[in-house]
C-alpha cells in the first residue's frame, strides 16, 4: 500500500478447481464404498496400488498387506507367467477389456468364485480390476444342476422299477403255482421258496426305486411325529449295535403332521440304520424332534413351503462324510459300504420320499466328526389319529366268482388266468378294453367283479370300470398296476375311489382282494 492508497492483488477463479476436487472426492467415495471389489495394480510390478473397502473386507487383508501382494497371490494354482500372458492383449491394445470367471483365495485360505472385469490405463501404467463375488450364484446354479440330475436319475429309476414290477408277479406267481401242485415234502419246494424270497426282495428294491423317483402312491393321514418316531426307535433298537448309545429327546408337545405313515417309518428307519452303520466301533446315536418356523429363505433352500414345521434329527458320532461323498449321498446304488453290505438305496429312498411329500432334508457332516440328518415336515392343523384296535380279518368265503380279467401284458394275463381258474373261478379274458366291453355287453348281470390293469393303450382301466358301472351300477372293481404314482394320477386312478392292487402281488393277495370286494 503506497501513498496513493491503492491495493494490488491477484484474483484466481477456483470454481473449476473446486469442482474437480469435489468430483475427485465423489469418485473416491464411490470407489471406496462400492460393494464390488476394486483393485488397481501396477502394470510392471503387478503390485496393488489402491484397493477399496469391499476388497479389503472380502479378502481379509489390510491396505499395507495388499500393497505387498499381486493378483497372482489371490489366485490358487496360478503363476506370474500365466497371469502376464493373460493380460498381454490389454497391454498391447488388442483388447479393450477382459472378463473371466476364476477363483480367489482369502487370507484365511478359504476360496470363492469371482467374475473379474479387467481394464488397462496406459497413461497411468496400471490395471483396474472390478471383481464380483459370484459364490452365491454358483451355489444356486450348482443346486439347480444337482436337482435336475437327481430328477433325471429318479425318472430312470422309476422306469426300471415299473419294468420289474411287471415281471416280478409272473416269477413269484409261477413259483407259487408250482409249489401248490407239488407235495409239501417235495425237494423242489425249497428251491421254489428261494425263488419266492428272491421275488420278494426284488419287490422291496423296486419300492425303494419308486421312492427315490418320487413315484409311489401316498396315503397321507394325521400323525403325531413324536409317537411315530418313538415306535420306530423301539423297532430298530435290536438292529443297532449294542456298543451304540441311543439318546432320544422328543418335543414335550405333540407335533401333528400329515404324512403317509409307511413312508415316514421308512425315512426314520433308513436314517437310524444308516447312522448305526456309520459307527462300526460304537458311538452315540441322537434322535430328536422339535417344532420350528421355516423362513422364506430356508424354505427356498429346502424346496418346501415356509411356516410352522416339525423337525426330526438323527445324528451319529461316526465317520462323517467328505464333500465328495456328501455330493453323491442321495444317489441310488451309491454306497461306501463293502460289497454285499448294502444296496445303496437307503438314503436315495429318504431323498425321494422327502421330496415327493413336500418335506425338506438338511445334512451336516464333517469327516471324523459324524453326521446329522434333519427332516423338516410342515405342521398340520388336523389332530393325529388314535391307534386303531386291530380286528380279525374275515376269512374269504371261497365263493365261486365270474371275473372279467383285462390285462394287456401277456405274462401277467396268462399267470392271473391260471391262478383264478386254479381257485375255481370262471374267467372272461380280454387283452384290451374294447374286447372286455364286447364280452360284458350281453352278460353283464352274470359278472361278479372286474379285474383290470390301469394303463392300457386305448382306454384306461378307470374309464372301462365307469362304463361298465353305467350298465351295471355297483359292479365290484379291482384295479391292478405297477406304474408309478404320476402315471396313475394322470389317468385318474389315484382319485377314482376304486381299490388298487399294486404289482407285484402274490397269488394269495390277489384272491383275497377279489373276495374282499365281492363279499361286501
Amino acid at each position: 500500500l503506497g501513498e496513493s492508497g491503492f491495493f494490488t492483488g491477484i484474483l484466481r477463479d477456483l470454481t473449476d478447481t473446486r469442482q474437480r476436487e469435489a468430483e475427485a472426492t465423489r469418485l473416491g467415495r464411490i470407489f471406496e464404498d462400492s460393494l464390488n471389489e476394486i483393485l488397481i495394480f501396477d502394470d510392471e510390478t503387478l503390485r496393488f496400488k489402491l484397493v477399496n473397502r469391499g476388497a479389503r473386507e472380502n479378502l481379509g487383508y489390510s491396505v499395507a498387506e495388499l500393497r505387498n501382494l499381486t493378483p497372482v497371490d489371490l489366485k490358487p494354482d496360478f503363476d506370474e507367467e500365466q497371469f502376464r500372458r493373460l493380460i498381454q492383449p490389454l497391454r498391447e491394445g488388442r483388447q479393450d477389456k477382459l472378463a473371466f470367471e476364476t477363483v480367489h483365495r482369502r487370507k484365511d485360505g478359504s476360496e470363492y468364485g469371482v467374475e473379474v472385469h479387467l481394464h488397462y490405463s496406459p497413461a497411468e501404467g496400471e490395471f483396474v480390476a472390478v471383481i464380483l463375488d459370484i459364490s452365491e450364484r454358483q451355489a444356486l446354479q450348482s443346486q439347480v444342476l444337482e436337482s435336475q440330475r437327481m430328477e433325471a436319475v429318479g425318472q430312470l429309476a422309476g422306469g426300471v422299477a415299473h419294468d420289474f414290477n411287471t415281471l416280478l408277479p409272473s416269477i413269484r406267481g409261477s413259483a407259487e403255482l408250482i409249489a401248490g401242485r407239488l407235495d409239501p415234502e417235495d425237494p423242489s419246494q425249497r428251491a421254489l421258496r428261494r425263488i419266492g424270497q428272491a421275488a420278494e426282495r426284488g419287490s422291496s428294491l423296486t419300492q425303494q426305486l419308486l421312492a427315490f423317483g418320487r413315484r409311489q402312491v401316498t396315503q397321507p393321514e394325521a400323525l403325531d411325529l413324536n409317537r411315530a418316531v418313538a415306535q420306530i426307535v423301539d423297532l430298530t433298537a435290536r438292529v443297532i449295535g449294542e456298543d451304540v448309545e441311543t439318546e432320544m429327546q422328543l418335543d414335550p408337545d405333540p407335533l401333528p403332521i400329515m404324512a403317509d405313515a409307511t413312508l415316514l417309518d421308512q425315512v426314520a428307519m433308513n436314517l437310524i440304520v444308516n447312522a448305526g452303520d456309520a459307527m462300526p466301533s460304537g458311538g452315540k446315536l441322537s434322535i430328536a424332534t422339535e417344532s420350528l418356523t421355516i423362513s422364506q429363505t430356508d424354505a427356498s433352500r429346502l424346496e418346501m413351503v415356509p411356516g410352522p414345521a416339525a423337525r426330526l434329527s438323527v445324528a451319529d458320532t461316526g465317520e462323517g462324510m467328505s464333500p465328495e461323498v456328501l455330493s453323491r449321498a442321495f444317489e441310488p446304488f451309491f454306497t461306501t459300504k463293502e460289497i454285499g453290505k448294502g444296496t445303496g438305496l437307503g438314503l436315495s429312498t429318504v431323498h425321494g420320499i422327502v421330496k415327493q411329500s413336500g418335506w425338506g432334508v438338511d445334512v451336516t457332516t464333517r469327516p471324523g466328526e459324524g453326521t446329522r440328518f434333519d427332516i423338516v415336515i410342515p405342521l398340520a392343523s388336523a389332530k393325529p389319529r388314535k391307534a386303531a384296535h386291530s380286528e380279525p380279518l374275515e376269512e374269504p368265503s371261497g365263493k365261486r366268482m365270474t371275473v372279467l380279467l383285462v390285462e394287456d401284458d401277456r405274462l401277467v394275463r396268462e399267470l392271473t388266468l391260471e391262478v383264478l381258474e386254479g381257485a375255481g373261478h370262471e374267467v372272461w379274458v380280454a387283452e384290451t378294453p374294447e374286447v372286455a366291453l364286447g364280452l360284458a355287453t350281453e352278460r353283464i348281470t352274470e359278472l361278479d367283479v372286474l379285474l383290470s390293469d390301469v394303463v392300457m393303450p386305448s382306454m384306461t382301466g378307470v374309464e372301462l370300470a365307469r362304463r361298465l358301472r353305467g350298465a351295471r351300477p355297483g359292479l365290484p372293481v379291482v384295479l391292478i398296476s405297477g406304474y408309478p404314482r404320476a402315471a396313475l394320477e394322470s389317468r385318474g386312478a389315484a382319485e377314482s375311489g376304486f381299490p388298487l392292487l399294486r404289482k407285484p402281488f402274490s397269488n394269495r393277495e390277489l384272491l383275497d382282494e377279489l373276495q374282499k370286494h365281492v363279499n361286501r
